[in-house]
């Protein structure tokens, strides 16, 4: 259906939207980062479930309907794209994630994406700093995937992979990301 891994630069016809609500969402630590205080925001535990480094958003579903349906027609249509397709269905869980550089990369931020079969992230942070992508793993090679601005790199969760790297002090100016998780996917065509 897809390739193991699948990278489009300029991905979404408006990114720019995708960072104005993410500047404006309340965010949620996965764990290590509880009670920590960020320029001003204390971060905490939620019901977003999973454990990760640096900060999520609610699914952005239940942030913003209208954008996470342009979103996901978007990235299925680009996915797709040249297939004539007679049935579709989805389900996607889809957050905002900002890693500042009080995150600092340890080894166990490699990790497989459970439940799901397709995960994929785009970046959004107009200046990233390098060395601030995504390493996939496979076997005895390693993939780099440099961050940059609208790019959304689509992989399969159950190879390990890791953001590269932080960097930023606040959602304004961190590794900020759209991460996905597709966990049902159908489609005749």
């Amino acid at each position: 259906m897809f390739a193991s891994l699948v990278v489009k630069d300029d991905f979404f016809s408006n990114p720019n939207e995708l960072v104005e609500v993410a500047k404006t969402c309340e965010y949620f630590c996965g764990g290590a980062q509880e009670g920590v205080e960020l320029r001003g925001v204390t971060t905490r535990r939620n019901e977003v479930k999973g454990s990760w480094r640096g900060f999520r958003s609610p699914q952005i579903q239940n942030i913003n309907k209208q954008l996470s349906d342009k979103v996901f027609s978007e990235l299925f249509n680009k996915l797709t794209k040249n297939t004539y397709i007679r049935f579709f269905e989805y389900t996607v869980e889809a957050y905002f994630h900002y890693l500042p550089s009080a995150c600092k990369f340890e080894e166990n931020w490699k990790h497989t994406d459970d439940g799901c079969i397709f995960a994929g992230v785009v970046y959004l942070n107009k200046t990233p700093c390098k060395e601030s992508g995504t390493m996939i793993f496979d076997a005895e090679t390693k993939t780099t995937v440099d961050n940059r601005f609208n790019r959304l790199v689509f992989f399969d969760p159950t190879k390990i992979h890791s953001a590269q790297g932080s960097f930023g002090e606040s959602v304004d100016d961190a590794r900020l990301t759209l991460n996905l998780f597709v966990t049902k996917f159908n489609m005749q065509a």
